[in-house]
């Protein structure tokens, strides 16, 4: 399992020419932040994509709200009390302050989000 942490502030240990753009140099995800501040404001927007040899991600808890749309692909999420739900293209879910989830990923289909975090 790998673990994905959109951790918008993790961009402090950027370099100062990155840090002032706030754009993620991790592959596959193209990241814009707006506020470095988790808990004061962040808003962060961006596309995720997750190829198809990908199996499953864990997003961890953050101390912000997340909203992500799916665009591509068939994850299915379970949430942290083990519920699973199967996601299509189209669906939304929100992960609240705290919060984390686990997408799997059915095999060779790569899976696509826009995701949207707001300071709490």
């Amino acid at each position: 399992m790998k673990s994905c942490e959109m951790k918008s502030c993790e961009m402090r240990s950027y370099e100062q020419g990155r840090r002032k753009n706030h754009i993620s140099d991790t592959p596959g995800i193209v990241w814009r932040c707006f506020h470095e501040d988790p808990e004061n404001g962040i808003i962060g927007l961006g596309f995720l994509t997750f190829p198809a040899d990908s199996d499953e991600i864990q997003l961890l808890p953050q101390p912000f709200y997340r909203c992500a749309l799916t665009l591509a692909g068939s994850p299915a999420l379970t949430d942290e009390s083990g519920s699973t739900r199967i996601l299509s293209r189209g669906n939304v879910f929100w992960l609240f302050p705290g919060q984390g989830c686990r997408l799997s990923f059915p095999a060779g289909s790569a899976v696509r989000f826009y995701q949207i975090c707001i300071g709490a």
